[in-house]
Formats: structure tokens, sequence, C-alpha cells
């Protein structure tokens, strides 16, 4: 049994792209890396983490009235 967990595991490891993990991609195109995401408590994989119909570059998550795209691109994030 744990033989066929580590081969399921395995198979599921490269199911998933690299291009997941890359800190510089980003999957959803929201204009957010990964890393940038991960930052900001968003979900890479996901335009619009909230389900608010405001893409997660457009949201500002502290709430200082810069959006969080231009915080990381500033620097501020």
């Amino acid at each position: 049994m744990t033989r066929l967990l580590v081969v399921l595991a395995a198979l599921v490891a490269l199911a998933i792209p690299a291009v997941a993990f890359s800190h510089s991609s980003d999957p959803d195109h929201d204009r957010m890396s990964n890393r940038a995401e991960r930052l900001s408590g968003t979900n890479p994989r996901v335009a619009d983490t909230d389900n608010d119909c405001v893409t997660d570059d457009d949201e500002d998550a502290d709430h200082d009235g810069v959006d969080n795209a231009n915080e990381i691109d500033e620097g501020t994030k």
C-alpha cells in the first residue's frame, strides 16, 4: 500500500507543470507573479482569489490606496 501511495504521489508531482512552482510565472494572467501573489496572500492559480469581480492585481489588500500590482512594482509590499 505504501509503495502504491509513493507511485501515485510521484505521478501527481509529474502531472503538475513546473511553471506552477516558478516564482516569476503568472499562470492566472493577473499581472502578479507567483511570488507577488504569495506575498499578497492571493491564489497564484486564480485571477480573482476572493471572487469579487476585481482581479488580484487591482485589489488593495492592505487598504492603503495602492493596488497590489503597484505595491509589488514599487517594492512597498
